[in-house]
Formats: C-alpha cells, structure tokens, sequence
C-alpha cells in the first residue's frame, strides 16, 4: 500500500518550499516526468505509463497500475519497471492503445525530490496535456511514507510519520489535497469525453 500526502500550493509557495528544502537539506535534481494515464473499461482502476528522466543517472521507465476513486491517501499500487531502451515509452503507449481502454490523457512534471527522515517529499511543477492542447500550470508538495504500511498499525505510523515530516516542513494546520492528480488535471476531460461518446 502506498501512504500520502498532497498539498497544493501557489506558484509563489512552491518556489519558498523548494529553496527552503535546498538549503535545509541539500540541493536536489530537477528531474522530468511524462506519466500518461488509460482509464480501462474494468472499472476499479487506472493504468500510468511514466518516463521519468533526471538530471543525472539513466532515465526509467514503469508501468502502474493503481486503485482509482475516493481519497488517494491510501490506495494500491503494482508498477512493472521496465528496461530503458530508446523509444520504450512510446511503443508501450501503442501496446496499451491495442487494450480496451475508454480514455487516454498525459501530465507533464519538474519534480524535486528528498528523502527526510522515513519519508519522501516531492516539489513539483506539472500541467495536463490533453488532445495536444496544454493545461495551466499547477504546483504541490507530496509527502510519501517510504516504509511498509499493509496493517492498520502500520497505517497508523505512517501517518505519524507524515505528520512529523509535514510539521518540519510548516504544512502542519494546511489543508490536504484529497483528489488524486489525475481527479485533479485530468477527470473534467475525461468526463467530458465519455459523455460525448455515449450520446447518441
């Protein structure tokens, strides 16, 4: 089980969080993220296919799937990591296109990333992509319990420990984001494109 929490911030918000991580902790990469999504038609959950290519080190690429609706705060995940080799990512999106899939759409990340204490605090930058039309850019932190987390105990100190981390980062007291991102920049297209498609 994956265990998280996303705030979102503004623009402004992001750019303090980021320099105070920098400073506090030690100057992160940049690296950059292409996770296109394909809603199934078997309902219950969403597939992910990410690029994710750093400042330093190899770029990877993985296939997840993951539980979707209601709040992302605990969900499952299943990622197949897959060997890098040039233009992977593209024939994986033309092998799921092959599926029964009812919906495709793609957000583009910069992301930081940490690790504090037990946890892994992601800064980022992101904005949807959707029939080659670019969303407006939106910004957050998510902080992501790293140990195991499948008891209710367990849950439970995973939740202490983003709570620990969130208070270290001045988040304790924000309200936590509990749309997934996808709910976030994706959701309304996709909507709107299942209507469109079921209307007569």
């Amino acid at each position: 089980m994956e265990i998280e929490h996303k705030f979102r911030l503004p623009r402004q918000g992001m750019l303090t969080l980021r320099k105070k991580m920098n400073e506090i902790w030690w100057k992160a990469p940049l690296s950059y993220q292409r996770d296109t999504y394909f809603l199934p038609a078997e309902p219950g959950y969403i597939y992910r296919l990410r690029g994710l290519t750093p400042e330093k080190g190899p770029a990877k690429v993985e296939l997840t799937a993951k539980t979707y609706g209601g709040d992302p705060e605990v969900r499952e995940e299943i990622t197949l990591p897959l060997v890098n080799v040039p233009g992977l990512g593209g024939t994986v999106e033309k092998f799921m296109k092959t599926m029964i899939l009812l919906w495709s759409g793609t957000i583009e990340k910069t992301v930081n990333t940490w690790r504090v204490d037990d946890c892994e605090v992601a800064v980022y930058s992101c904005y949807a992509t959707v029939d080659g039309s670019d969303g407006p850019w939106s910004y957050f932190v998510e902080v992501e319990y790293m140990g195991h987390a499948q008891t209710a105990q367990e849950q439970e100190e995973a939740r202490a420990a983003l709570a620990a981390v969130e208070e270290k980062l001045g988040l304790a007291g924000h309200e936590r984001e509990k749309r997934s991102l996808f709910d976030l920049l994706l959701s309304g297209h996709m909507q709107t494109t299942l209507r469109s498609s079921e209307a007569p």
